[in-house]
């Protein structure tokens, strides 16, 4: 098959659905498939035409597009239209409802016929404190409820999402639930936590961050908590990794402010290597967001035994289990942080155990297996196309 991923974002731009695409790719290129990726020519921080207009990775066709943008998600991608006939594609499979190149992929696949299905990676408004800026709102309140529906099917990453989907009208029989994966080489090859701790210089407990920088996730809350924290534990560090998406100088304002900028240690993006020791060296990781669809570091850290704590909110709470597999918190709240890490730091059976657990839970969830749920959706989608 012909297949062209259309996704908001793409390597090297770091993100959880960069992640999805990447990983899913691969499987399908091992597979005997032909990938292409169409994306933006920008990064989550705002910078434009930065990327080659076309590169391969892995065997991965990658297609980016300059960007003509209205408002934060609704944009408009030059030439993607010509391009995607161009390549004339057995099957596309869109990434993130409530994006606008959704919306047009999903209206150009129907109008012209081409086989079509969609990851939602979170609907609109399944988080309970999340909250748009005012023309996003209005975007996500009228345009991807009428065009969702142009899609043959529909792949949603929890039970969450089908409420809005069904809503929307939607046909339910159409609807597949499959989560996102982790990567097989997490089980595979041999990771030496110690690498992470000599290159920073971490000799203590360390609590991890991993992932954008950006006002959604709720960092500022887990620097908010290092005060608690640090009376109990004055040499533990809190490492926060990532892109920077617009809030790096307000964090380190707030870690001065605070008093505990020699706790916190900003490493900037990591490596897929950099970042699988940083999780296995780390006595735990936070997620502690505003929303999330569900979160794949959280599997990921789950895969090399990590315990894991994350908000209350969006898809999280269907993929961890309050004191089963993780532990979850609600959003805002700097000392449900500090007194769930301490929880963690203080018993070492209950570490042993959640990260035990998680790992069992992270086996099923391995890419290759969720690549065979998928393929038989694009199946379905080509031979029954409307």
């Amino acid at each position: 098959m012909r297949i062209v991923m259309v996704s908001p974002y793409f390597y090297p731009v770091i993100g959880g659905i960069e992640t999805y695409v990447l990983e899913l790719s691969r499987e399908l290129i091992s597979r005997g498939h032909e990938v292409f990726v169409f994306t933006s020519n920008k990064t989550m921080n705002g910078e434009y035409n930065v990327f080659p207009s076309y590169e391969e990775k892995e065997g991965i066709k990658i297609f980016r597009f300059r960007v003509c943008p209205f408002t934060r998600g609704v944009e408009f991608w030059f030439r993607f239209v010509e391009k995607l006939l161009e390549v004339k594609p057995d099957i596309v499979h869109g990434h993130k409802i409530g994006f606008s190149i959704s919306d047009i992929c999903a209206y150009v696949c129907k109008t012209k016929k081409i086989p079509s299905v969609a990851t939602t990676h979170g609907v609109p408004y399944i988080s309970s404190v999340h909250k748009e800026p005012f023309l996003r709102d209005v975007y996500l309140k009228t345009i991807p409820k009428r065009t969702v529906k142009l899609f043959n099917r529909i792949i949603a990453l929890s039970v969450i999402e089908l409420p809005w989907l069904h809503k929307s009208g939607f046909p339910p029989e159409k609807i597949h639930i499959i989560p996102g994966g982790v990567s097989r080489l997490i089980f595979e090859e041999k990771i030496n936590p110690e690498e992470f701790k000599e290159k920073y210089g971490i000799e203590s407990e360390m609590i991890l961050y991993l992932g954008r920088i950006a006002m959604k996730k709720g960092i500022n809350h887990l620097i908010c908590a290092a005060p608690l924290l640090l009376k109990e534990s004055p040499n533990l560090k809190i490492v926060i990794a990532g892109p920077d998406c617009g809030m790096l100088w307000e964090l380190k304002k707030l870690a001065h402010k605070l008093r505990v900028e020699r706790n916190i240690i900003f490493t900037g993006p990591l490596s897929e290597r950099e970042k699988y020791a940083a999780i296995a060296a780390s006595d735990m990781l936070i997620l502690p967001s505003s929303f999330e669809a569900q979160g794949l570091v959280l599997l990921e850290a789950q895969a090399l035994g990590t315990p894991v704590i994350a908000t209350r909110q969006g898809g999280v709470p269907y993929f961890i289990k309050d004191g089963v597999n993780g532990i979850l918190i609600e959003y805002g709240r700097p000392d449900q942080i500090a007194e769930a890490s301490k929880r963690i730091l203080k018993d070492e059976s209950l570490a042993r155990r959640l990260g035990e657990t998680g790992r069992k839970l992270a086996e099923e969830y391995t890419w290759d297996k969720i690549a065979e749920k998928i393929l038989p959706i694009y199946e379905e989608a080509y031979t029954y196309k409307e």
